[in-house]
């Protein structure tokens, strides 16, 4: 049975915080549901410069009427810097994009969630360390939901649990189930019928729960065999609620049905494969740590090969490459932990869908 630990933190005074270097600044931003209000400044930390552009050049082609080939994907921001202050970073890891262009880090090195806009401007931050409601040990991932309400999911891995708040009331709660107990949570994710999916990584797991904080079911045990995972890192979710998990010590991107059903395997091409994402087109994006890249890959549901390969990137940009996200014009953010920031690139598309 599943139970929720009472509210004991708001962040609405001590863990949002003013940048005493601006003007104080309140915005009210609307939700679905309700208003968030953020406390809100400019960054001290002006953006880098974008980088020139390059002509672009088909690099993809994809036997699908519903894809568009990829001619070029160019960085074109760095966001941030090494440091502890207003929009700088430690370690960041996991990323997610708001409705409103704001885009969500996990500041793991800090202990803290910070969210900045497209062009880097501090927004507000979430927690500091420690291990009371609200509060952060390493926070590795986070999601937003917009179901019934404005919701902010945290995976405190170092506190091994998941936290949630809702922006209107903004107090910190915890999901708990006596049949479930988190060892390193590292990724989180919510559908669209407000469904939550773990990644359990210290128990080589992913979990999924109701919208309520109720075990469904969960995949996975410590191994290399096809229905096992070994120190999983991150999950996603396509527009068909199909789940994919990063299978990371075993070198491989698993897909699954939103019942949890296996449908297919990416290995090969992937050495430390970290985060994922899909883009509208229905690319999949895995940032790549050894290899200091983001390798792009196709779209499948049946295993006819593993060469699905479309393209890879960044490898001139990206020293550690985390987390990873991608706004509906495909702009695609990279948390670098190696270099402490975020790097920014801008995906160019064939104006129409290939035709088979």
């Amino acid at each position: 049975m599943s139970t929720i630990k009472p509210k004991q933190h708001s962040f609405s005074s001590s863990v949002l915080k003013k940048d005493k270097k601006t003007s104080k600044m309140l915005w009210y931003i609307n939700r679905q549901m309700g208003f968030l209000c953020l406390f809100v400044c400019l960054s001290s930390c002006a953006p880098v410069s974008p980088a020139k552009i390059v002509s672009p050049k088909i690099i993809s082609s994809v036997s699908s009427p519903n894809l568009r080939a990829i001619l070029s994907i160019n960085h074109v921001n760095t966001l941030g810097q090494r440091g502890q202050g207003a929009g700088n970073f430690l370690n960041p890891h996991g990323l997610t994009l708001d409705i409103g262009e704001l885009l969500y880090v996990a500041d793991s090195g800090n202990h803290r969630i910070q969210v900045i806009d497209f062009s880097g401007n501090f927004i507000a931050e979430i927690g500091h360390r420690g291990w009371q409601s609200g509060e952060f040990d390493n926070p590795m991932g986070l999601a937003i939901s917009f179901v019934r309400s404005s919701m902010l999911y945290v995976a405190d891995t170092g506190n091994d649990r998941i936290q949630f708040c809702s922006f209107i009331d903004r107090a910190f709660q915890a999901i708990t189930d006596s049949l479930v107990a988190f060892d390193r949570p590292y990724s989180i994710v919510v559908d669209r019928n407000g469904e939550i999916l773990v990644v359990d990584r210290g128990n080589h797991r992913f979990v999924k729960f109701s919208s309520r904080g109720e075990k469904l079911f969960e995949r996975g045990s410590y191994g290399s065999g096809r229905d096992q995972l070994q120190n999983p890192t991150d999950i996603a979710l396509d527009q068909k609620r199909n789940i994919y998990v990063v299978d990371s010590g075993n070198q491989r991107l698993k897909k699954y049905d939103f019942s949890g059903n296996l449908i297919f395997i990416w290995s090969g091409h992937l050495h430390e494969p970290s985060h994922v994402a899909l883009d509208r087109s229905g690319y999949v994006y895995i940032t790549d740590r050894r290899s200091h890249n983001v390798k792009v890959l196709q779209n499948q549901d049946i295993e006819e090969n593993n060469n699905q390969l479309v393209f890879a990137f960044g490898q001139q940009q990206l020293v550690d490459p985390t987390g990873i996200a991608i706004s509906k014009n495909g702009k695609i953010f990279v948390s670098d932990s190696g270099a402490n920031d975020i790097k920014v690139f801008q995906t160019v598309y064939t104006k129409q869908a290939i035709s088979n």
